[in-house]
């Protein structure tokens, strides 16, 4: 789910359990750009001349450099009742393929992909309240 209310399939989210039910959910890629690179793959590999494969691979390049970055969104799935929430959203794009450490009520993201093959050094703290 998203901050609009749209239910989307996500991966690469990091996440911590919180309590014995819940889960919370960081970001995460909802694989729009994704599937757009995979297009231009197919194309690419189906192109008829040489200049329609250049075409296309800069059209590729250019939508990875312009990346917009991941979700913001943070998400509570509740275990028991299988029901999700959007609790909020983080100040800037998320980190994803990385991991969430939970101590005590802080969470800490360390060093995650902020683009597709961008990783921040940054290391971000979040309190649960």
């Amino acid at each position: 789910m998203t901050a609009d209310g749209h239910v989307v399939g996500i991966s690469a989210a990091t996440s911590v359990a919180v309590g014995a039910t819940y889960l919370l959910v960081i970001s995460g890629d909802n694989g729009q750009t994704f599937s757009q690179v995979e297009r231009f793959n197919k194309a690419i590999a189906e192109a008829k001349s040489e200049t329609e494969r250049q075409t296309l691979q800069e059209q590729k390049a250019k939508l990875l450099s312009n990346h917009p970055g991941f979700l913001k969104d943070v998400l509570l799935y509740n275990t028991i009742t299988d029901q999700w929430h959007v609790l909020d959203q983080i100040p800037s794009v998320g980190q994803v393929t990385t991991t969430a450490i939970k101590w005590k009520n802080d969470v800490y993201i360390p060093s995650g992909e902020i683009r597709a093959g961008v990783r921040t050094p940054e290391i971000w703290k979040g309190t649960i309240q």
